[in-house]
């Protein structure tokens, strides 16, 4: 093919002109030549599939663990249970909160959610 184009190279743009200018004849080739493989036999037949299956990809930082990273975050996650478990002590030293301290109710939520992310790690590891 290079001695008949007398070595003339072609670009990208061009192939992609070609192509889509001629796109039903290049089916109408691939499906003739599919045909002639499977008249000279060189295709087995046992097992044609096809996938066409889609997939929402999800996988960022906060989506994506490795073991190290399971561990650090569940470290920090005891580190920040053990600060607020700390807190009502403070409180009650302080004057009803005067410092502007979290509630036991608040502080009992966020154990609670910190709790729950240390056991989807757990999990996860």
């Amino acid at each position: 093919m290079i001695w008949l184009f007398g070595r003339l190279s072609l670009d990208h743009k061009t192939i992609s002109r070609f192509r889509r200018d001629n796109g039903k004849a290049l089916k109408n080739t691939f499906r003739a030549f599919v045909g002639l493989c499977a008249d000279l036999g060189l295709y087995g037949k046992e097992l044609v599939a096809i996938d066409g299956s889609k997939f929402k990809a999800v996988n960022g930082r906060d989506r994506n663990f490795s073991e190290k990273k399971l561990r650090d975050r569940m470290k920090r996650i005891d580190a920040k249970i053990e600060e607020y478990m700390k807190e009502p002590e403070s409180n009650d030293k302080a004057e009803c909160g005067a410092d502007g301290g979290k509630s036991a109710a608040q502080i009992t939520e966020i154990v609670k959610g910190l709790t729950a992310h240390k056991e989807l790690y757990s999990e996860l590891s």
